[in-house]
């Protein structure tokens, strides 16, 4: 696997924020940063459907148990 584009970005623990890679070539950076956005909402809504919320019969069965 050949990397073809890379941007880098980087937050320290004193809070400085770094970005780096070829910024110069803005809407390849600004695709690439879509991109991760998308990812990131997709796993969060796939680790949504993996939890599910309890309903009140079934709180009230187990606690009848």
């Amino acid at each position: 696997m050949a990397i073809i584009f890379e941007l880098k970005i980087t937050l320290d623990d004193r809070g400085n924020f770094y970005v780096s890679g070829p910024i110069h070539q803005t809407m390849q950076c600004y695709g690439m940063i879509e991109m991760a956005k998308d990812s990131i909402r997709r796993t969060s809504e796939e680790d949504a459907k993996k939890v599910q919320q309890a309903k009140l019969g079934d709180i009230m069965a187990f606690a009848k148990q």
